[in-house]
């Protein structure tokens, strides 16, 4: 509701339970309704409808999981996957169409990638991970530009877990976990 009343839950909360079910991330289909969610220790992917009935679910191509997002625009399920040290693009379905990055310490590689935005107004993926620095790259998996590095100062990050864009203001805020901050970072474009 509007004012943040709590509709419904999916699930069941009994912290008895011993099950590895830690759910990391989750994105929703804006046109049904279906809700993709991370499932970081079965390193899976489960799709429920908007009632909340598992739709299907898949670990092929998958490790651990920790990130998702659906892409409306083209249907697309993006996925970080930090044990495989890469971006994963599947189809709606669960098909893996392709794949960004692999692991490394240079530019265009990950260590553990975790937080991603796709900006939709310049068809590009900002990605973090533990690497300390946010890379970008194009539509089409091509490294571009990074900035960021490791460290505690002003301009140095450190296990970034996540990050978000303002379009309106053209901010970029960055979660930086070990240094216990957020970072905001304003775009020249």
């Amino acid at each position: 509701s509007k004012d943040g009343n709590l509709l419904n839950v999916y699930g069941t909360i009994d912290l008895n339970k011993r099950e590895s079910i830690a759910i990391s991330a989750i994105d929703v289909d804006t046109e049904n309704g279906d809700l993709y969610l991370c499932n970081y220790n079965d390193g899976k992917i489960q799709v429920l409808s908007k009632e909340g009935e598992l739709i299907k679910e898949f670990k092929e191509n998958l490790i651990k999981p920790y990130d998702i997002l659906f892409n409306n625009e083209n249907k697309e399920l993006i996925v970080s996957d930090t044990d495989d040290h890469c971006i994963k693009i599947f189809t709606k379905d669960g098909q893996l169409k392709r794949k960004i990055g692999r692991r490394g310490k240079k530019e265009s590689k990950f260590n553990r990638p975790r937080g991603f935005i796709y900006d939709h107004e310049n068809k590009q993926y900002y990605i973090i991970g533990r690497n300390d620095r946010i890379q970008i790259f194009n539509e089409n998996g091509k490294f571009v530009d990074c900035f960021g590095k490791y460290g505690t100062g002003k301009y140095e990050i450190k296990a970034p877990r996540n990050l978000a864009i303002d379009y309106k203001n053209k901010l970029m805020y960055i979660a930086d976990t070990r240094n216990n901050c957020i970072k905001i970072y304003k775009s020249n474009k």
